[in-house]
């Protein structure tokens, strides 16, 4: 007779983890008999995997970063006796009572620099929008920035499935002594693959941006191209305060590397700044290095401006690759207005080094 009250729990540890104060687990309800998966918490999300003859199973999702503790009690099961496997590896044969009672795991977190995610996370729709705008002008420049862009797009989109894979859950039942197949699931890499495709994806990338700086002679598809592959916003806005325009201007680094720059302001005739030029060296990853200007009257009867040309002269350096590019923009907003990538109506103003002087 068959001892389905039988008490049982194993840990099924996916990624060791230490903690000073235990976190309380989330109930996963795998309702075999219609298929589904319930939970008590939005941090994860599960599905019920397709059966296969008799083998069932459970993918579950992390949603957050952190490791995630789970019980999953099965409902409804078939057979006596199942072999079960978590994330791939056979864990050996568990009763109808064990899996009844509940099965502990753990969803692993993010085992990956979170700089590196980020820098993925925030380039891909650059990519995907300026592959937009040249992949249909017919000429060689553009033709092999797409071919770059076209690549980059594969090596985000791996890294950032893989990473995301990384945390998560499959746990397969097959009925004892059948053989296992293979479920619909995406491949899970371990640890220190994992880590290796996220960090080559990034490296790549430097050398493309690297490599487009350096090969891409026409300026203004240089510099958009570069901007494309590197997640760092140039924002700007302007204001007329007390009579006079007051200009706002915030760098913000996506990128897993630092950024170092110039940010120089074209100020309009008739009108005069005491600073046109400000510098900052070694942007970390998530940092962001803002300024605020006011412009004055030269000549008295100069007229309100209705904005101010910007730019932002930017390298990253990684080992002997360097990249070095620009982004212009017209600073004329009442709001932040983003700069990530060159503004249509100033491609044709170029970015000026004037000294880190009044202008008079």
């Amino acid at each position: 007779m068959r001892l389905c009250f039988i008490l049982g729990a194993i840990f099924l540890v996916a990624q060791a983890t230490l903690s000073a104060e235990p976190r309380a687990a989330i109930t996963l309800i795998v309702d075999v008999k219609n298929q589904s998966v319930t939970s008590d918490s939005k941090e994860l999300e599960a599905r019920f995997l397709k059966p296969m003859g008799g083998q069932l199973g459970v993918f579950v999702q992390n949603l957050t970063m952190d490791p995630k503790p789970v019980v999953l009690q099965f409902r409804d099961l078939l057979e006596s006796r199942y072999d079960m496997y978590v994330n791939g590896k056979y864990l050996g044969v568990k009763s109808c009572g064990e899996l009844q009672q509940g099965l502990s795991a753990e969803v692993p977190g993010r085992i990956v620099n979170s700089d590196l995610v980020l820098c993925l996370e925030k380039v891909r729709p650059l990519i995907d929008a300026e592959y937009s705008r040249l992949k249909d002008v017919k000429s060689p420049e553009p033709a092999r920035i797409c071919a770059t862009l076209q690549q980059a797009m594969g090596w985000v989109r791996s890294a950032l499935q893989v990473e995301k894979t990384y945390r998560s859950l499959t746990v397969v039942l097959a009925p004892e002594g059948h053989v296992l197949q293979r479920p619909p699931v995406p491949t899970r890499l371990d640890d220190k693959e994992t880590i290796e495709a996220v960090t080559r994806a990034c490296k790549l990338l430097h050398e493309a941006r690297s490599r487009m700086s350096t090969v891409i002679k026409d300026v203004q598809l240089r510099d958009s191209a570069v901007t494309s592959l590197t997640p760092v916003d140039f924002a700007t806005s302007f204001t007329i305060k007390n009579g006079k325009p007051q200009v706002e201007f915030v760098v913000t680094n996506y990128c897993n590397l630092p950024v170092s720059g110039k940010v120089t302001a074209d100020v309009p005739a008739g009108w005069k700044s005491e600073k046109v030029a400000w510098s900052f060296s070694k942007l970390p990853t998530g940092r962001s290095y803002r300024a605020t200007f006011s412009l004055s009257r030269n000549k008295s009867n100069a007229t309100l401006p209705d904005g101010v040309r910007m730019c932002a002269n930017m390298s990253l350096v990684q080992n002997a690759l360097r990249a070095d590019y620009s982004i212009r923009t017209i600073a004329r907003s009442p709001k932040l207005t983003s700069a990530i990538t060159p503004d249509a109506q100033s491609r044709d103003s170029s970015c000026s080094n004037p000294s880190d002087e009044s202008a008079k």
